[in-house]
């Protein structure tokens, strides 16, 4: 079993995951994130939303992601190093720190995010992949760019500034892919999950079922408690490769999920699987847990009722 994912196995993975969502394309719309106040005041005051009235709905969060990307964009057109890195770790701590509201990262930490990420010399509409991304960015930070530190804080930057291809990468999406993965019975390496704040995650440990139901799917009946527990760690996608990884089969979902005629940018399906992560995939999750861990009947021969999940 490797841990790197072969093109067949993003596909399989990217087409569970279009299958899930599938059937909840109509939820898109009801997206919600709780934009703090003193957020809503930063915006005003930077002027990337035109009013107070924010509630941080679908179209709203939107109209933020283009007004960011479209300021950093401004940013490196018109100064000057070093007041460009100042201006861009600005914006970079209004997303991360307001709008995401993640506190843990300090300014200097922030400010690093800034340099590494967007300290290029490329203009940033010419920067239209992660592999793009790589060979702009200097030679001594290429090897640990997209490195699995403090990736739910830097990938919001890089989401806001490239949103075309450039997605958020947190504890909510992990566990929703993790998830999807038990459920479908998915052949690919797990997702590796980073720290969270939400109190119903913090029961559900997607990662660990992902990978056992899988390890016992994959290995053969006479293996060694070493072989055993190598095949474990094997199973989840390295983390300096998550990132790219994610990014992959989510572009495999994305081009299943939406109907041809449909022109929609991919961080629809991320925000559709963000929603969904703590409503029906947790729902479906703790039901296929319970269906899997339940004796098969009832002493009386009557089988036992259990919810339905979404076939992949």
């Amino acid at each position: 079993m490797s841990c790197t994912a072969t093109p067949q196995q993003v596909q399989g993975f990217g087409c569970a995951i279009a299958e899930y969502l599938s059937g909840h394309r109509g939820k898109l719309n009801g997206f919600h994130w709780r934009i703090e106040e003193s957020c809503v005041q930063a915006a005003v005051r930077r002027k990337l939303l035109p009013c107070m009235s924010v509630e941080g709905g679908f179209a709203e969060t939107m109209q933020l992601r283009q007004a960011v990307a479209e300021r950093a964009r401004e940013v490196q057109a018109q100064e000057q190093l070093p007041r460009r890195v100042e201006d861009l770790a600005d914006l970079a701590s209004f997303v991360i720190s307001g709008w995401g509201n993640l506190k843990g990262s300090g300014e200097q930490t922030i400010r690093g995010f800034a340099e590494r990420f967007t300290g290029i010399g490329v203009p940033f509409e010419h920067v239209r992949s992660a592999a793009d991304l790589q060979a702009a960015v200097s030679p001594r930070k290429r090897r640990g760019l997209f490195s699995f530190s403090g990736i739910a804080s830097w990938s919001k930057w890089l989401s806001f500034v490239w949103n075309d291809w450039a997605l958020i990468y947190d504890a909510r999406i992990a566990f929703a892919l993790d998830a999807i993965h038990f459920m479908c019975k998915v052949d690919a390496p797990v997702f590796p999950v980073p720290v969270g704040r939400n109190p119903l995650l913090a029961n559900f440990d997607a990662q660990s079922s992902a990978v056992f139901a899988w390890v016992a799917r994959c290995i053969g009946a006479n293996l060694s408690a070493f072989e055993t527990r190598t095949q474990v760690v094997n199973a989840v996608a390295p983390k300096n490769e998550a990132y790219g990884y994610y990014l992959a089969v989510m572009v495999e979902a994305h081009r299943l999920l939406w109907p041809s005629l449909e022109s929609r940018p991919l961080v629809h399906t991320e925000m559709l699987l963000f929603k969904l992560s703590i409503e029906d995939i947790a729902d479906d999750f703790a039901c296929e847990m319970l269906a899997r861990l339940a004796p098969p009947a009832h002493p009386t021969g009557e089988p036992d009722q259990t919810c339905d999940t979404t076939s992949c």
